[in-house]
């Protein structure tokens, strides 16, 4: 089935062909399906630019702000890397800008900064306009959370903290927990007020993605040598791309 349906995406982390991969296996239609990104589509494989031109191609995108696109975002507007993240992924995201714009791969300072300064005004934007979080209710009537990492339960949101929505895995801990305590023995009630929480951040041991109490995390480590994952939010339909290593053969991603 193609057309107004709503597909939400795991962790990218530079991978365009992985990208463009699930979406065709998907028969993603541009113009009628919308897409939600759950972040992190920068830091790891080679073509961070590649990947920001795919999305910015679609008609209905909502992006979640991770926290590798958070850092991405601060050294586009200031020309200055954030502390540790060049060994985190950056270096990938920069050399995708700095091949873009004819600079030097090998990037200095002064490089880094002029690279930055070359992003194109669309690319940055679309960090910029991500949102922190996406709460919506389904027609079925399911109420749905989408998030890049975390998520405190029982607090309002707009009292949520940027660290646990980028960075927090104690949501997806706690839930792994309390469904090994169950150990097959019933079912384990909810964490959150939501039917149904989707985020990504931390990759998954496993490669086919399953829920864990109500929360799907689609990370099948897509930035490392796993793949990257669509789902159909109404139906669950899932669609994966090859192992993303074997997509950049003589490539680093973020091993």
């Amino acid at each position: 089935m193609s057309g107004e349906r709503t597909l939400v995406l795991g962790d990218v982390h530079g991978a365009a062909r992985a990208l463009e991969q699930v979406l065709e296996r998907a028969a993603f239609e541009p113009s009628g399906d919308r897409l939600i990104v759950l972040g992190d589509i920068c830091d790891g494989w080679p073509e961070v630019d590649q990947v920001m031109d795919v999305l910015l191609g679609l008609d209905r995108i909502d992006l979640v702000l991770g926290n590798h696109d958070a850092w991405t975002l601060s050294w586009m507007q200031t020309g200055r890397p954030p502390r540790g993240w060049p060994s985190q992924g950056g270096w990938g995201t920069m050399r995708s800008y700095a091949r873009r714009a004819g600079h030097d791969e090998a990037l200095d300072a002064d490089a880094m900064t002029a690279v930055a300064r070359a992003v194109p005004v669309e690319h940055r934007r679309l960090l910029e306009e991500a949102v922190p979080y996406l709460m919506e209710t389904r027609p079925d009537g399911r109420r749905v959370l989408f998030t890049h990492a975390g998520w405190r339960p029982g607090v309002p949101p707009e009292e949520q903290d940027e660290y646990d929505l980028r960075w927090g895995r104690d949501l997806w801990v706690e839930a792994r927990f309390r469904r090994a305590r169950m150990g097959g023995r019933g079912e384990a009630s909810r964490l959150t007020e939501f039917d149904e929480v989707y985020l990504g951040h931390t990759p998954t041991e496993w490669i086919e993605p399953r829920p864990v109490l109500e929360l799907w995390n689609l990370d099948q480590g897509a930035g490392w040598d796993g793949v990257l994952t669509a789902m159909e939010v109404d139906s669950h339909e899932w669609w994966q791309s090859d192992p993303v290593p074997g997509l950049y053969p003589g490539e680093q991603g973020r091993g």
